[in-house]
């Protein structure tokens, strides 16, 4: 069978040309039921796709504007090998390394997996178990001498600023915040960080939301951030208390119009007919507030602070020897083990975890 392999990239030189580079791939090297092929796209490209084509499936990729990452559907996943022997059979790309320490300052490299249609179920279930990618080298680790500050809150700033200068990394700020039942049920989800001070965290949300109740009802959390093209992450656990009407007021404000007009729109986890019934709701309150300066925050709409008593930074290895640095509070009266913690700022201890 095949396969043609159009990818294409613009960049942004004098001319701002866009360039087109076409392949035909007569020839995949099969290993466990899939087909690898890889090529280079420079740092500075701003956006490209990729059409891989034959005669029964025309299927494109694109990949988010200056994001560097693949969209994946059902059958087509993206990966990033550094340093890393691909084995290949074509015209396209030699048998050899796909990144040297000289190539990877303008190129960054990108394999594109397919894996072959089945319809045995076990297939699917052994993709899922090969799913994996390389962290950093067992020379890029992570210790104690490398910490910026012996204070968390310092040491979360310095990592927070490297994700956000990051030009793969969009949504520095994303987390996933846990928080659980009195009973300890959890639930977790996705939602934004909106301030970090020295002693802690900002979010806001709908007072009315599932987490806001388990919060009122629990007032403890947890959550992670994960910046893959850094191999890092962060959980933070700690308290949870709302902050004032004044403060939440300020904020609110400060956000774009219509994020404040969809906040008047949603009672956040209630179930609803349809999308459409969302939006005409939506539009009644465009049409009531489109002359108004001011549109007042709803009562139920606000901000929460995680005082935090547990910070954990994560790198990751290859050899998943992963480095788990951790600083949490003091235990009163708590005498410490000088061979396995070490005294951080303030209250804080600092501690290496087992992977």
């Amino acid at each position: 069978m095949v396969y043609s392999v159009t990818v294409s990239f613009a960049l942004r030189n004098v001319l701002s040309r866009s360039y087109n580079i076409t392949s035909n791939l007569s020839k995949w090297h099969n290993i466990n039921w899939k087909c690898y092929f890889a090529f280079y796209v420079p740092l500075w490209t701003p956006s490209w796709s990729i059409e891989i084509s034959n005669s029964s499936k025309n299927i494109r990729l694109n990949t988010v504007n200056s994001s560097r990452k693949l969209t994946s559907s059902n059958l087509y996943q993206s990966q990033i090998i550094f340093d890393h022997d691909l084995a290949i059979n074509s015209s396209y790309i030699n048998r050899s390394r796909i990144s040297t320490a000289k190539l990877s300052k303008l190129f960054h490299p990108f394999t594109v997996q397919k894996k072959m249609l089945s319809d045995r179920k076990d297939d699917d279930q052994k993709d899922i178990q090969n799913m994996r990618k390389p962290y950093r080298s067992s020379q890029d680790t992570f210790d104690l001498s490398q910490l910026v500050s012996r204070n968390p809150m310092k040491q979360f700033q310095a990592w927070f600023q490297e994700a956000s200068n990051h030009p793969q990394i969009i949504e520095t700020n994303a987390i996933a915040l846990a928080t659980a039942t009195l009973s300890g049920r959890p639930s977790v989800r996705m939602l934004l960080l909106k301030g970090i001070t020295s002693e802690g965290f900002y979010f806001y949300t709908n007072f009315q939301s599932r987490k806001a109740k388990e919060i009122e009802e629990n007032p403890f959390c947890s959550f992670s951030m994960h910046w893959e093209p850094l191999n890092r992450s962060i959980r933070v656990d700690g308290k949870v208390n709302k902050i004032s009407e004044e403060e939440s007021e300020k904020y609110f404000h400060q956000r774009p119009r219509d994020s404040q007009l969809g906040a008047l729109v949603t009672i956040q986890s209630t179930v609803i007919p349809s999308r459409e019934h969302l939006m005409n709701k939506y539009a009644e309150i465009q049409k009531k507030y489109e002359n108004a300066e001011l549109i007042p925050k709803p009562k139920y709409w606000g901000g929460y602070f995680v005082k935090p008593d547990v910070i954990e930074f994560w790198q990751g290895q290859t050899n998943r020897l992963h480095d788990r640095l951790r600083f949490r509070q003091k235990l009163p009266n708590e005498v410490l083990d000088p061979e396995l913690s070490h005294e951080g700022e303030g209250d804080w201890i600092i501690e290496r975890l087992s992977p």
